[in-house]
């Protein structure tokens, strides 16, 4: 019984370090967030990834270096996005989704009826 919780908790962790990789990937080759956020997501995934495929599928539940860097990188990229992504949150509503000024509509002109 023991075996499948430690399967299961091996494919999970894999596929949360899978995740962070793309993700991180995605973030340190596009251009709307620092370029060293998406590394760290990238080597909090990696690390995981290997923590889980590696050191948990054979040695089950067992301390590793690569399992609290993955873990490390990973609570320092969300704490890094969630203060990013919260000073971010104000531009798109002020400055529009290209970040330009969006246009002023035109006042309407007063009609005078006589």
């Amino acid at each position: 019984m023991r075996w499948i919780e430690i399967g299961i908790n091996s494919l999970s962790f894999y596929l949360l370090g899978l995740t962070l990789f793309v993700y991180g990937l995605a973030l340190a080759l596009g251009a709307i967030y620092p370029r060293w956020v998406g590394w760290i997501a990238a080597v909090a995934g990696a690390a995981l990834m290997y923590n889980s495929a590696v050191i948990v599928a054979y040695k089950g539940f067992v301390t590793s270096i690569s399992g609290m860097v993955g873990l490390l990188c990973m609570t320092i990229w969300v704490f890094v996005m969630a203060v990013l992504m919260w000073r971010n949150s104000n531009r798109q509503a002020i400055f529009g989704p290209e970040g330009s000024v969006p246009p002023v509509p035109p006042s309407p002109q007063p009609t005078s009826t006589s």
